[in-house]
């Protein structure tokens, strides 16, 4: 089933055979390390680091600051603040592992922070509010005064995620 666009192949037409993913209109993906599949979206963690994601765009789930579906690969963005002091968004980096649950996604960076993206209504997110994240932000501590970190691993179920800390601790934010 390709509705939405999700096996990114630039339609959503049904595929009864694999088919490879695009990269955009012209070439195909070449250097995928790890991919990831929820309901309505498929996405695809790159070996420079960044993530790419087709299908819904529904309440953020691509992050990529946008709402619409897409049967091409979109790039997950960040906000920054540039060197004007102005917010402006980038695309997300240094991500070595990804996963994802019912409509949000989660991405580990190189030094241990996590990223959460998408449908956040039951707290899924872990950024101490229940509002949609339309680009990848970081998820904060137990006590939200800074950013989770020093994450080995993550993991994500239909409305809620886990991680395990360095020490063996394991953290759990949701429904």
């Amino acid at each position: 089933l390709n509705n939405l666009g999700k096996l990114g192949d630039g339609t959503a037409t049904q595929r009864t055979i694999p088919v490879q993913m695009l990269l955009n209109e012209n070439e195909y993906i070449n250097d995928a390390i790890d991919v990831t599949v929820l309901n309505q979206n498929t996405y695809v963690l790159r070996s420079n680091g960044s993530v790419i994601g087709v299908g819904a765009g529904a309440n953020g789930s691509l992050g990529n600051d946008a709402t619409s579906n897409s049967s091409l690969p979109v790039e997950v963005l960040e906000y920054v603040e540039n060197d004007e002091g102005q917010t402006v968004t980038k695309q997300l980096t240094n991500i070595t592992e990804i996963t994802g649950g019912a409509s949000t996604m989660y991405a580990k960076a190189k030094d241990g922070t996590v990223y959460s993206w998408g449908l956040g209504t039951s707290g899924e997110l872990g950024n101490n509010a229940t509002s949609n994240n339309l680009t990848a932000a970081k998820v904060l501590n137990g006590v939200a005064d800074s950013d989770l970190s020093e994450i080995l691993s993550i993991g994500a179920g239909y409305n809620h995620a886990l991680v395990v800390e360095k020490h063996g601790y394991v953290q759990t934010f949701g429904l």
